[in-house]
Order: C-alpha cells, then sequence, then structure tokens
C-alpha cells in the first residue's frame, strides 16, 4: 500500500507512477522481497536489514534504518510483540511489519484526522508515537491486576499458590522493560538527526516522545517494586498461616499429652484397686474429659488459640 502526503494530507497513491518531487509513504509485509519504490535502496542492504531483528537506528548516507519492537496489546500476557521497520529517505518512508493490521489502522487513522495539517517529518513523528498509543493505558490495567492479587492475599484467600502467578509477572514486567529500554535508545540515536531529515519541531516532538518513553520505563520499574512487596507479603501471610497449623498442632498435641499419660498409667500390667471398683471405667472417661475441657479453656485464656 503506497500513500502520498499532499496538502498535509496523507492520500492513497494507487498504481499511478510516483512522481520525482512526491512525497511517499510505503506499508508493506516483512516477507517482502523487494522495496516499495523502485530503486530506492540496495538490494542487499534491503534483505540484510529485515534479516536483522534487533531493535536498532543506523544512519547511513541518506538512509536512516529504524526496527522497532511494538507491545501487541491485543494479545493478553505474557508479553508480545511484533517488528516494525523504516526505511527513512528525503521525501520518502517505506514501513515493513509483520503485523500489517495495526499498522495499517495507525495510518488510516492519521490520514482520517483533519485537524492538524502533517508535514512529512511530522507524520513520521505521529507514526512512531502512535506505536506507543495505549502503553500507559495496559500498564495501569496491569497494575489493577495486580492490586487485585494483594486485595486478595490480604483477605486470606491463600489457598491459591499464587508463587507461579507472581513469578510470571515479574518476567512479563522485565520483558516489557528491556522493551522501552530499546525504545529509549533508538530513539535518543534519532533524535540526533545527522542526515537532516527532520526540522526543528520534529527533532523537539521526538524529545517529547523520548520524555513519554522514560516515564513509561519508571513506571514499569515501580510496578516491579509492586511486586517484588506482593511477593512478601504472600510469603508473610503464607508463613502466618503455616504459624496457625502448628499453633493448632501444638495445642492438640499438648492436649492429648495428659490423656496419654492416663491411658499409659492404667494400661500397665499391675493390680490396681479401680480395677474391681464398679465405676472405675465411667471414672477415668470423666477425668479424661476434665482434662480435656481445662486444657482448651486454660489455652483460650491465654489466647492460644
Amino acid at each position: 500500500m503506497i500513500y502520498r502526503l499532499q496538502d498535509g494530507k496523507i492520500l492513497p497513491h494507487g498504481e499511478a507512477p510516483l512522481a520525482p518531487d512526491g512525497r511517499y509513504i510505503g506499508l508493506g509485509s516483512l516477507e517482502a522481497s523487494s522495496p516499495l519504490f523502485p530503486c530506492s535502496l540496495p538490494s542487499d542492504l534491503f534483505e540484510k536489514s529485515l534479516a536483522n531483528p534487533a531493535t536498532r537506528f543506523e544512519s547511513r548516507e541518506g538512509l536512516d534504518v529504524i526496527c522497532l519492537e511494538v507491545w501487541d496489546k491485543r494479545a493478553e500476557l505474557p508479553f508480545s510483540s511484533y517488528r516494525v521497520h523504516l526505511f527513512l529517505q528525503k521525501d520518502r518512508i517505506q514501513v515493513f511489519t509483520d503485523h500489517l493490521e495495526p499498522v495499517e489502522a495507525l495510518i488510516q487513522s492519521l490520514a482520517q484526522d483533519d485537524i492538524l495539517d502533517r508535514s512529512f517529518d511530522r507524520f513520521l513523528y505521529a507514526l512512531v508515537a502512535g506505536l506507543y498509543d495505549g502503553d500507559y493505558q495496559s500498564l495501569n490495567d496491569l497494575e489493577n491486576g495486580i492490586a487485585s492479587i494483594e486485595d486478595d492475599i490480604l483477605e486470606g484467600k491463600t489457598r491459591r499458590d499464587y508463587t507461579r502467578q507472581i513469578v510470571s509477572l515479574r518476567k512479563n514486567l522485565r520483558a516489557i522493560k528491556q522493551y522501552y529500554e530499546k525504545g529509549i535508545d533508538v530513539f535518543q540515536d534519532m533524535e540526533r538527526n545527522e542526515n537532516g531529515f527532520l526540522d526543528r519541531q520534529a527533532v523537539r516532538s521526538i524529545r517529547i516522545l523520548l520524555g513519554r518513553l522514560d516515564r513509561l520505563y519508571s513506571k514499569v520499574s515501580s510496578i516491579m517494586e509492586y511486586v517484588a512487596e506482593l511477593r512478601e507479603a504472600y510469603q508473610s501471610q503464607v508463613d502466618i498461616r503455616l504459624n496457625g497449623i502448628m499453633k493448632v498442632l501444638t495445642v492438640i498435641n499438648i492436649i492429648f499429652l495428659p490423656l496419654t499419660l492416663i491411658v499409659g498409667w492404667y494400661g500397665m500390667n499391675l493390680q490396681m484397686p479401680e480395677y474391681h471398683w464398679t465405676l472405675g471405667y465411667p471414672a477415668v472417661i470423666l477425668l479424661c474429659l476434665v482434662v480435656v475441657i481445662g486444657c482448651i479453656r486454660y489455652f483460650k485464656k491465654r489466647d492460644w488459640f
């Protein structure tokens, strides 16, 4: 798909030949075998760039190559992403991705925006900034999910094993943190504007985008600390529950200790007067009940259980 930028508007170009002085935006799949614009890129450079998945910025003579990792926010966790490669030349932008639908939808939304006229370099900024739209909301949703887990833990709902869930959260947050780290590196290099493709306003906009990514990075770091605190809270609740179980078992053991002594005493093969007493057996039962009730009342008075 090829678009042209004309009078600040983004318009579908169709099949017509490209005008030498026109400004064009091309969108294609990563599986493409050749550039969208004829003779615009050396074939070996084009193929090597698309084959390299690393997030990076390369500035060559008359060409900037940008490869971005984009968070696929349509998918639930675990964190997943897709690649977007941009080849930036004077009056030409070629975009290649392995997820055409969201990128095409973004370009269409920019094309339908009649509020602001877009220059070529400002369109580039709007495109790359749009790839990060919705990230803040996704992080908020993730944080709210963690808060829900925390509420369950503090309410004592620890029968469920949250360890696996907490470990999964930490791994995903680490991946998201690295995602922003790589994005910040790319736009710091892009801000240098070595080929002069961006005007001063666009460079300033890239600087604003850097600040936005830095805030997102800080938010992820904050959520990671939150998860660490959550893990400690969960472990504390598990320890409290285990201590409660051990306390009950200890109390039961203490209650049955005198009963064991009584049973052992009367289990000896010795002649005792109680053996010949008609009420001997009921008396022993009554003694055991008195011991049990006495122990329970004593422990409750001491708040042992």
